[in-house]
């Protein structure tokens, strides 16, 4: 399923504002903090804390634009 394109600038927003939080992985070229396909998104972090931190911005993304999470 792709994202309807009502909702990518949406979906863009997000990513950007979770790879601006800084609490990806690094490698030699870029920081990896998301990854997205179709309607999944997955966290990437290198810590516990850090995870938690991208997890409640999400959480707070999700309710400023009145979206639900469904868990897997």
């Amino acid at each position: 399923m792709l994202y309807p394109l009502h909702s990518l600038p949406y979906i863009n927003d997000l990513a950007e504002e979770i790879n601006n939080l800084n609490c990806g992985i690094k490698t030699e070229h870029f920081l990896m903090s998301t990854l997205f396909y179709a309607d999944d998104i997955a966290l990437i972090s290198d810590s516990a804390k850090n995870l938690q931190k991208q997890i409640h911005h999400v959480f707070n993304w999700c309710n400023k634009w009145k979206m639900s999470i469904k868990q897997k």
